[in-house]
């Protein structure tokens, strides 16, 4: 099998899973076609949008995915609530690990564009591919558009970042809905993604190089549809600014294409 239909395998076997893993049944339609979330949809449709504020925060706090998606979309859009991009990229988050495929679309965007957080296409590409695996027609065009302009490595890491999603997503659907509290949403630290690599002689000259250099090296075991890899990874860093900066050095020492990557602390 060569490596464009490897990959290409890799990502129908995760978009089936997404679609499997019943991410995409949620209670937000029902919660959307009844009640309080119902009426403040419709005040946002009339351009009622303080009002609509005020009705959709309280459920998206007590965690229901589809009002967390329309609270990070009143925060990005600045209807109802102050435009602010880490707010809106908090609770597109929320609601994409509760399962909600639009706000995995509208998180890979964020992520592509840099709004609100460090751009990075390969968690871009892991949102694409959640939220596409549950049949959103935007998010497939999306990926399909993105994919184009990564090399096949960068997919491999993508593919391995939504799979890494995907579990994510599956513990918090085995555990009881939490309350949101007040105060800041995003507590991720940086890490540096050298890459994903099977070669046992190419990893041993990494992981030589990052130690002589005295990086905090972290090496691991990933999975990836029943092939095995190490991945090398440096951090982490408490900011982008400082990850960026080891980047470089990473790459000037290397000769690679590392990637900066937005990891949440509880992770």
């Amino acid at each position: 099998m060569t490596a464009g239909k490897s990959v290409a395998r890799l990502r129908s076997l995760l978009l089936a899973a997404a679609l499997a893993s019943g991410v995409a049944a949620t209670a937000s339609t029902a919660n959307a076609s009844s009640g309080r979330l119902a009426q403040a949809l419709a005040d946002f449709r009339m351009g009622e949008y303080n009002s609509a504020a005020r009705v959709i925060e309280p459920l998206a706090r007590a965690g229901d995915p589809e009002a967390q998606f329309w609270l990070g979309t009143l925060h990005y859009q600045g209807r109802g609530k102050p435009r602010l991009f880490r707010e809106a990229l908090a609770w597109y988050r929320l609601a994409a690990e509760g399962g909600n495929a639009d706000a995995q679309n509208n998180l890979g965007l964020m992520h592509r564009n840099g709004e609100g957080v460090e751009a990075s296409p390969l968690v871009a590409y892991a949102w694409f591919t959640l939220s596409a695996g549950q049949g959103n027609a935007v998010a497939r065009n999306n990926l399909d558009a993105l994919s184009a302009t990564l090399t096949p490595a960068q997919i491999l890491q993508g593919q391995q970042l939504a799979q890494e999603a995907l579990d994510r997503i599956g513990r918090a659907r085995r555990r009881p809905a939490a309350p949101v509290q007040a105060g800041p949403l995003l507590d991720d630290v940086y890490m540096v993604q050298v890459g994903l690599f099977q070669n046992a002689d190419n990893v041993r000259r990494i992981r030589d190089a990052l130690r002589h250099e005295r990086l905090p090296l972290l090496d691991d075991g990933v999975e990836i549809r029943g092939a095995a890899y190490r991945r090398l990874r440096v951090g982490p860093f408490p900011d982008s600014a400082a990850a960026r900066t080891t980047a470089r050095r990473v790459d000037n020492l290397l000769g690679v294409e590392s990637a900066v990557i937005p990891v949440p602390r509880r992770d």
